[in-house]
């Protein structure tokens, strides 16, 4: 089984690179192969950790950690404009709704969360299922997508901005100690 995370940060990452680098549609196409590839993972809003692109099997979603979910939401965007198909844009959509709703404290969300389906109306939720809180490991690359999200969207994308600068604040009063403190 290959790591759906780092599937899509170093191949369908690096192909969206190399896309924008050089302009060549190929590379869009490649990086579109490699998305259908992990689309059967997607039991969930955002891919199963692991998943088999020959058989298509996965192995569910016991829970997440916070940066590999934000590397999907940026990745999936990115495609989307990259090849203008509407389906890569739901992707990244579905994983910002849940994103936007989860619990959050001032703005930040936990480190590890899980995506639990509710029985009464059948939607997916995201909730944590950790109390540790993160600009570094487990957190960063969720901070850092949602103000890139911002700028690749020609500073059009609002909803990321406010969820940025909100989690800021929240790392200010959470995250900072003041000097002398251990």
């Amino acid at each position: 089984m290959l790591s759906s995370f780092e599937t899509v940060i170093r191949f369908l990452g690096g192909l969206l690179g190399a896309y924008h680098m050089s302009g060549d549609p190929l590379f869009a196409d490649k990086a579109k192969e490699v998305a259908q590839l992990i689309d059967p993972a997607f039991n969930t809003p955002f891919p199963a950790a692991h998943f088999n692109p020959a058989s298509g099997r996965h192995d569910g979603n016991n829970g997440r950690i916070l940066a590999e979910v934000g590397s999907f939401h940026l990745e999936y965007y990115d495609l989307a404009y990259a090849t203008g198909e509407q389906h890569w844009f739901d992707r990244a959509y579905g994983i910002r709704k849940l994103l936007h709703d989860v619990s959050k404290k001032d703005g930040l969300v936990a480190n590890r969360i899980s995506v639990p389906r509710k029985a009464s109306t059948d939607e997916w939720t995201v909730s944590p299922s950790g109390s540790s809180y993160s600009y570094g490991a487990e957190g960063d690359s969720y901070y850092e997508y949602l103000i890139k999200s911002y700028v690749q969207t020609g500073l059009k994308d609002e909803q990321a901005k406010e969820m940025y600068f909100e989690s800021l604040a929240g790392a200010k009063k959470h995250l900072l100690k003041s000097k002398g403190s251990v």
